[in-house]
């Protein structure tokens, strides 16, 4: 019986291997492997999907050591080679661990922003550890670039639990949407429980109403400023990245 020989993709070096397992309708992640070396390697199904992902991660490299590095990209296969990271960020928050990826993640944050680039999915699934304990922003699948500071956006993209007030309210927003995210993420980063969802068990219609109706639990210590400065429920009463990073540097030098 003649056998139909697959072609094996190859890029610049690196072959596909195995599926993670990580398949949403609009990307799977497999291994490729050159060598010596194993990466992750994004497979987008989407041609508009795909070109706005890779025009995003091209305007962010090298602005940050917080922010996902890419090692190569397949255009015509709509392929992202990224390095394979030791793991999410929650996997490895230990004991005094934890205020160093919180640093890292403000300055990650505001180097994006810095570059008029909106994230719009800032969560932990999306943060990611390196072998030398860096923490990387990834998966930029529904960011943007603003044409200017003051732009407003639409649309519903993100996760639920870390959306702002005025994204589940449906009306335009702007860049603070991410200040909003950074500053759950902080509190969840320090306290291990969700502001907007103490059970963990919390339903995603009742999670929005807390979001939309009542305001981040106070904690003890400087941090607590921070991170209800970043969410409050006024966008234009947000504390600005600048700050945070400021701060957050001289609390948890990076």
């Amino acid at each position: 019986m003649l056998k139909i020989k697959v072609p094996t993709i190859n890029i610049h070096g690196y072959y596909k291997g195995n599926n993670l397992g990580v398949n949403a309708t609009t990307a799977q992640l497999y291994l490729f492997h050159d060598a010596t070396t194993t990466v992750v390697g994004k497979i987008i199904h989407e041609p508009a999907v795909f070109a706005q992902e890779w025009k995003v991660l091209k305007h962010a490299q090298n602005l940050s050591p917080y922010i996902m590095e890419v090692i190569s990209v397949d255009v015509p296969n709509r392929i992202i080679l990224a390095p394979l990271y030791r793991c999410e960020v929650f996997d490895s928050i230990q004991q005094g661990e934890a205020r160093q990826y919180m640093a890292q993640l403000a300055h990650g944050v505001k180097a994006l922003h810095d570059q008029l680039i909106v994230h719009r999915d800032l969560k932990p699934s999306n943060l990611f550890i390196s072998h030398d304990n860096c923490l990387k922003i990834g998966d930029f699948g529904v960011s943007t670039i603003l044409s200017h500071r003051d732009e407003y956006m639409t649309g519903r993209e993100g996760t639920g639990a870390y959306q702002a007030p005025e994204v589940h309210a449906g009306i335009p927003y702007d860049r603070t949407v991410d200040n909003w995210s950074l500053g759950v993420l902080l509190f969840v980063m320090h306290e291990e429980y969700h502001p907007f969802d103490h059970s963990g068990q919390t339903s995603e219609r009742d999670i929005e109403f807390n979001i939309q109706h009542c305001r981040v639990p106070t904690i003890e210590g400087e941090l607590n400023n921070i991170i209800q400065g970043l969410t409050a429920m006024n966008p234009s009463e947000r504390l600005s990245l600048s700050v945070v990073d400021k701060w957050m540097t001289k609390l948890y030098n990076r």
